[in-house]
């Protein structure tokens, strides 16, 4: 969970060496323990810990922990906001130590203030692109990167996988793919590690389909059902699009920040007209997609398109990325939504490594499978 605060730059736990809060103050409990268990945010005041102000649940029931023996020591309850000092349950000549916080109230957790937004940058981090219903060529993928196994369980152990969104239209497999995605989440998460999703334009276009039908757009297709088919929709997704599926992509989160990298699904400044955060941002594309203002929904739409706008062509694509980052925090921006190919010139089937352009700082690894690419999954270095 990520604390909204202003917090204390200085790392404020370590075990054995090793600092398991990095510059930031932000504790990534999957370095100890896998998920379900949620981070807390910690600050240091001296020879104190303090939790960090914000929560987004009403009450955390919190334990210390020492992370070889996996035992706990003495259980307090704070209430959302609390500065409580924890400084009663350090052990001291213990080895220090991290918390553990169960979840007592909502298990969904508020866009903005999700475990997504930090990783653990001593562990594997992997990138898939967008996939486009390529179900046969995604599950190659990762069984190729040792990720899945032949059945396509989680093999990984505590590797992140990230998805950089669009896993509907262009090809016939989407709902297998968010099916897919959803489980290896879940297997994922047992075994210490992570499965994380942005979200794509091509998900709230057909979200907007099934929601609005044929209410009329500015769209290219004139409604919002017609836009879906301009953009490659397959009938079969909207049919199998559940409940469940609705729900899940309306928590994806529109940006994350993965150590020093921005994550976004588009390349475009388009975020920036939703907020000037992560958290701002994240929370303002969920609130629309839970919302039914059908305007709302066309702009975004329209926005959520746009392209190439960090591109080494445009005399001011530099100058955007350095906006961009500074707004958004991050060293480097990762993102999908342009076929390389497009870009380079170079038939899909030639790219299987992502396209570094704006002096190193922009990533694109869109590698254009529903144009015929083999697609590639690119590890963090």
């Amino acid at each position: 969970m990520r604390s909204t605060g202003r917090i204390d730059k200085t790392p404020v736990l370590s075990h054995r060496g090793r600092t398991l809060c990095e510059k930031g103050a932000f504790l990534d409990m999957d370095a100890v323990l896998p998920w379900p268990w949620e981070v807390v945010c910690l600050r240091s005041t001296g020879t104190q810990f303090q939790l960090g102000r914000a929560m987004p649940q009403p009450s955390l029931s919190l334990r210390v922990l020492n992370p070889s023996a996996r035992n706990a020591w003495p259980e307090i309850r704070v209430s959302s906001g609390s500065k409580q000092s924890i400084a009663q349950m350090y052990k001291k000549g213990k080895a220090f130590l991290c918390l553990r916080a169960a979840r007592l109230s909502s298990p969904r957790l508020k866009s903005g203030a999700s475990r997504r937004d930090v990783v653990n940058a001593n562990k594997r981090i992997y990138v898939i692109g967008d996939v486009h219903g390529q179900f046969e060529k995604l599950a190659q993928l990762l069984r190729d990167t040792k990720l899945v196994g032949n059945t396509l369980s989680w093999t990984g152990g505590n590797a992140t996988l990230w998805f950089m969104g669009d896993f509907f239209d262009r090809g016939p497999g989407g709902i297998a793919v968010v099916d897919l995605v959803m489980r290896l989440q879940e297997e994922a998460a047992a075994a210490g590690g992570r499965v994380e999703s942005l979200l794509g334009n091509h998900e709230v276009v057909l979200l907007a389909a099934r929601r609005f039908g044929t209410r009329e757009t500015t769209g290219p297709g004139g409604n919002f059902v017609a836009d879906w088919v301009y953009n490659g929709g397959f009938d079969a997704d909207l049919a199998g699009l559940t409940l469940q599926h609705m729900d899940w992509i309306i928590n994806l989160p529109a940006m994350a920040l993965v150590g020093d990298w921005l994550f976004v699904h588009a390349d475009t400044t388009v975020y920036t007209n939703y907020g000037t955060s992560l958290a701002e941002v994240n929370e303002a594309f969920k609130t629309l997609l839970q919302g039914s203002d059908a305007s709302a929904w066309d702009e975004l739409l329209g926005e959520f398109s746009r392209r190439r706008e960090f591109g080494d062509e445009h005399a001011d694509g530099a100058e955007k990325v350095t906006q961009f980052l500074r707004v958004f925090g991050g060293r480097r921006l990762l993102h999908g939504h342009t076929p390389i190919s497009y870009l380079i010139g170079q038939p899909p089937e030639h790219i299987t490594a992502p396209f570094v352009y704006a002096g190193g700082r922009c990533i694109n690894v869109d590698g254009g499978m529903y144009l015929g690419g083999p697609g590639f999954v690119y590890e963090l270095p």
